[in-house]
């Protein structure tokens, strides 16, 4: 054991250590142990630890802490020493056996971990290199490094791992760890490194709340997993990740196992990550994790990604709410305001603009740890239920969820809110604007492509959700093939709205107020302003409402002053009968309207406001009333 100053049961404080090209190659223990300050009992400030160019030889564990606490004993049930202001600096190589690498260490039950530092490498000079001699060690207990740690009931707070220009195989990097204490403001940057770790955290707490930890990956470094903050049932709040380089398996700004997720960010600039989240509040074993996910966001300006969500929760009695992706640029697979199973899910929302694109899954989509690949489609506003599972009933409500395209932005499918199962969908919304395309993108091939709905339930009712697509200045070109207000598989689609304004659709395009394939579809409405046709010959077929087996009833379109729908069809219904309706001239005031409709078909009343002259290439009305 070397160590700079040591005590019983008083303070170490202001100690120094520095290990400069030494080999320690006679040692037989089987642990060796490095210490700026040490006591048992005491608290332990101000000491630092340096290392460079050191080789730890025959031994089966290397433990070097700047400052510790309760190593040796001392009354462990009831010392509260606090460990602060500690640094350990490694420079140059170094090499050993099973390292634990630690800024500042509490062993006992009360202490508190605050502002301890471990600083590997520098942005100027030679790269530094830590390598461990034990291979492939994934075991939470082997290979680690935390700013500060505390074993008890202590706070583990303001503590710091700095990784630059170095390489680095470790399987855990913790800013600062506690058991039962809160985890707060601590921080982990990685900074132009090439480091492989298993676990990355920025505060870690078993029962405490983390607030405000953060993580920054750059470089060429591989992480299987990363997280801002974890915690058991404690609050995890306005924790951050920021990954400009590298490759990360999941990334998270916060995840729990219960407790709340409120206001976390996660920012991604360049690199790559399988799965980017705000926060996830079911991380663990606790059945009962009913933790919800509020104010979470994603943002995200480049690098290629397959899922990203803003927030998730999913056991019944959550709420996912409030949570959002802001994504400008860089490529993604999948992109979810909100996803869950049996919580709730409010006004989350996703942006896409830019230059940013989704293709959906295809055939390559995210594996998770169990060996599940996803094969969803595209942008969600908010998600719930699971392809292909039987588990797809009692699922949580979807309600005020957006989804807004625009720009240059490319996405295979728009939905602001989707159920697998039956999740009752209302009040949600997708605007487009921009020189948008929503259909197949970058090759990917996906079980369905081109659709734009503002909210789908396979088994449970739409009602009250939008479409919006407008050309704000100018006609706007769109690549979609199927829009609905909203759509059921097999329950009601009622009071559903699709608006469009200067649209020119580049394929043949069918376009629904509402839809179900069996069950009734009612008060659903298409409201057109400005011209819309299809672009060489696409053929753009505009339905007030339908049901594959079901009634649809009480639906309607309505022509807006200015519409001209001269290369459009215009139906009721796909087939006849049912009470639906066409207005014209809706909103001209004392102006009249006049203009051609291409065709107009299964209306059971057209109705007349102020018109000066319509005229139509075919007319085919069931007990049409004019």
């Amino acid at each position: 054991m070397v160590a700079g100053g040591w005590s019983e049961n008083g303070s170490a404080s202001e100690n120094e250590v520095s290990i400069t090209n030494v080999d320690f190659t006679d040692t037989t223990s089987e642990t060796f142990d490095i210490y700026g300050g040490l006591t048992d009992a005491g608290a332990v400030t101000g000491n630092n630890v340096s290392i460079t160019n050191v080789e730890i030889a025959n031994t089966n564990s290397t433990f070097i802490a700047a400052g510790a606490n309760g190593i040796d004993g001392g009354d462990g049930s009831t010392s509260v020493g606090e460990v602060s202001n500690n640094t350990l600096t490694i420079n140059g190589t170094l090499e050993g056996a099973n390292l634990h690498l630690y800024g500042g260490y509490v062993d006992n039950a009360n202490g508190n971990a605050i502002n301890n530092k471990v600083i590997i490498g520098t942005a100027n000079g030679d790269k530094t290199t830590i390598t461990d001699r034990i291979a492939n060690a994934h075991e939470e207990d082997i290979n680690a490094v935390y700013g500060g740690y505390s074993e008890g009931s202590g706070n583990a707070s303001d503590n710091t791992v700095e990784i630059t220009n170095a390489k680095v195989t470790i399987n855990r990097i913790t800013g600062g760890y506690t058991i039962d204490g809160n985890a707060d403001n601590n921080t982990v940057s990685i900074n132009d490194a090439t480091t492989t770790a298993e676990n990355i955290y920025g505060g870690y707490t078993e029962n405490g709340t983390a607030k405000e930890n953060k993580i920054s990956i750059s470089g060429e470094s591989t992480v299987k997993n990363a997280y801002a903050a974890k915690t058991g049932t404690g609050n995890a709040e306005k924790n951050t990740i920021t990954i400009s380089g590298g490759s990360v398996h999941d990334a998270y700004a916060a995840v729990t196992d219960g407790g709340d997720a409120i206001g976390n960010i996660a920012t991604m600039t360049g690199g790559k990550a399988e799965y980017l989240a705000g926060a996830a509040t079911d991380y663990g074993d606790n059945e009962n994790a009913n933790g919800s996910a509020i104010n979470n966001g994603v943002i995200m300006s480049g690098g290629e990604v397959k899922e990203v969500a803003g927030g998730e929760a999913f056991e019944a009695g959550a709420e996912v709410k409030g949570n959002y992706v802001e994504m400008s640029g860089g490529t993604a697979q999948n992109v979810y305001g909100a996803n869950t199973m049996y919580a709730t899910a409010t006004g989350n929302r996703v942006t896409i603009g830019g230059d940013a694109v989704v293709t959906g899954s295809g055939d390559n989509g995210y594996e998770d740890f169990n060996g599940s690949v996803t094969k969803n489609f595209g942008v969600y506003g908010a998600h719930s239920g699971m392809n292909g599972s039987d588990e797809n009933t009692g699922l949580g409500a979807l309600s005020d969820n957006a989804v807004i395209i625009k720009d240059n932005a490319q996405v295979s499918n728009a939905y602001g809110a989707y159920s697998y199962g039956d999740s009752e969908v209302s009040g949600n919304k997708v605007a487009i604007t921009g020189n948008v395309t929503v259909g197949q993108v970058n090759g990917v091939e996906n079980e369905e492509s081109g659709n734009v709905v503002g909210g789908y339930s396979a088994t449970g009712s739409a009602d009250s959700n939008e479409v919006t697509i407008s050309g704000e200045s100018g006609t706007l070109t769109v690549d979609a093939e199927f829009i609905a207000g909203g759509y059921s598989g097999s329950n009601t689609a009622t009071n559903n709205t699709v608006s469009l304004k200067d649209v020119t659709f580049k394929h043949n395009t069918e376009i629904y107020g509402g839809y179900s394939d069996s069950g009734d579809v009612s008060g659903n409405n298409v409201a057109i302003s400005g011209k819309i046709e299809g672009d060489n010959g696409a053929v753009v077929d505009i339905y007030a409402g339908h049901s594959e087996s079901g009634i649809a009833d009480g639906n309607k379109i309505t022509l807006n002053a200015g519409a001209d729908v001269s290369k459009a069809n215009l139906h009721g219904a796909v087939n006849e009968g049912g009470n639906n309706e066409l207005v014209i001239g809706e909103g001209v005031g004392n102006n009249s309207w006049s203009g051609t409709v291409n065709s107009i078909s299964n209306f059971s009343r057209i109705a007349f406001n102020n018109v000066k002259s319509v005229s139509y290439t075919h007319l085919r009305a069931h007990e049409t009333s004019l």
